[in-house]
């Protein structure tokens, strides 16, 4: 006994084509090495968290201020 093939929607078929994607989970070498290659915006600030490079927000003027009191 043969069953029918269900039918796929176009959707269905573009997902089913797409090659599985490949995490990198990032070490401090590699990401220093980024930013060597001037692969990160020198006016960004990054985070490299558990292998991810997230990108900071800037600091805020109370931030500073506080920064610069403690120094």
């Amino acid at each position: 006994m043969s069953f029918p093939m269900a039918q796929m929607t176009a959707t269905e078929n573009a997902v089913a084509d797409t090659p599985a994607l490949l995490r990198v989970r990032f070490t401090p070498e590699m990401f220093h090495r980024l930013g060597e290659l001037g692969l990160l915006d020198d006016e960004t600030r990054y985070e490299l968290i558990e292998g991810d490079i997230y990108p900071m927000t800037p600091e805020g003027a109370e931030h500073a201020a506080l920064g610069t009191a403690l120094a």
